[in-house]
């Protein structure tokens, strides 16, 4: 049944994809799995490449080079181009009903999934499984949470739980779901996603910059203000022309290729004046899971289509210098 849904989902997927082969446009795609399952979530984008006749996308990559550089050899081999975009950093972020509960719980809607937290039967599995242990709540970081909650953001789950004077971290996280009606965002240690994986993510001649930032929340990730600024310094050890070279194609190039922008990603004669000019002392990245809103330092000038947004550290008032293309 697994596998027929999987199929069927893929199928559905490239039905809607096929309008995208004739302006050349991506099909762009959340995997179905990451990191020990990359290797099957890269597949069944691939397949859906493969029945549209499109080119595809994989949204914030992650995973073991190994395992990725070999279905991206499949997926050539099959005719079908992938492209990412990753952020590099080791904490994922999304909402805590997403890393707490099974898909299936979810499927049928916010208010069935409720009454099912409040079932005690339901709760009792739950409470049983590894994602309600104490480690597991240890490395889950609460980030966006109502009013009455806002006084644990920043803290892992089991801290909160702890400072809330509650026995049990996996009951109080329930009961967190419950009474916020499920609106709480968090952050999640990857462990398997090491140093040197981001390493070959960013580096790799197909990776686009992406922040998939979420700006919402008393302690966001530090990718929406970072993300950027932080790949920058992955580029800029092999030395000046050669480091900056790479930050202009993975930020700039890269995406705009990816996305059929024919007159931006660089600078060049007919092309729109997207310029950012960062000032001899270089860019710096500041935002950290501690402080997660600190601005990165250096980008002395900002123009969008040829109209200065950003001077002097901050934004010029009255610009809404962006177009929206189709």
């Amino acid at each position: 049944m697994k596998i027929a849904a999987v199929l069927l989902a893929a199928s559905v997927a490239a039905a809607s994809a096929q309008p995208l082969a004739s302006p050349g446009r991506p099909y762009v795609s959340h995997l179905r799995a990451y990191g020990a399952g990359v290797a099957a979530g890269l597949e069944e984008l691939a397949a859906v490449g493969q029945k549209a006749g499109v080119r595809v996308h994989a949204s914030h990559l992650w995973g073991a080079p190994a395992a990725i550089e070999a279905a991206f050899k499949a997926a050539e081999d099959a005719g079908v181009a992938i492209t990412y975009d990753m952020y590099p950093y080791r904490k994922s972020s999304t909402i805590l009903a997403v890393l707490l509960l099974p898909p299936e719980l979810q499927a049928d809607g916010p208010e069935r999934t409720l009454a099912t937290l409040a079932d005690r039967g339901q709760r009792a599995m739950l409470l049983a499984g590894e994602k309600f242990s104490e480690d597991y709540l240890q490395s889950l970081y609460l980030g966006c949470l109502p009013g009455e909650f806002a006084q644990f953001a920043g803290q892992s789950a089991a801290a909160a739980a702890a400072d809330d004077g509650a026995q049990s971290a996996g009951e109080w996280a329930l009961d967190l779901l419950l009474r916020t009606q499920l609106n709480v965002g968090a952050h999640l240690d990857r462990p398997t996603l090491a140093e040197e994986h981001i390493d070959w993510l960013a580096r790799d001649e197909r990776q686009c910059a992406g922040s998939d930032g979420i700006y919402q929340g008393q302690h966001p990730h530090p990718r929406g203000y970072g993300a950027f600024s932080r790949l920058a310094e992955y580029y800029l050890g092999d030395g000046a022309e050669a480091g900056w070279q790479q930050l202009a194609r993975h930020l700039a190039a890269n995406a705009a290729d990816v996305y059929g922008l024919r007159d931006r990603g660089r600078v060049a004669a007919g092309m729109a004046a997207d310029i950012c000019v960062i000032g001899p002392q270089g860019i710096g990245d500041r935002a950290i899971y501690g402080a997660p809103t600190l601005e990165a330092t250096g980008v002395d000038l900002v123009m969008v289509n040829g109209v200065i947004v950003w001077r002097d550290g901050r934004h010029v008032p009255g610009t809404t210098a962006g177009l929206l293309v189709s």
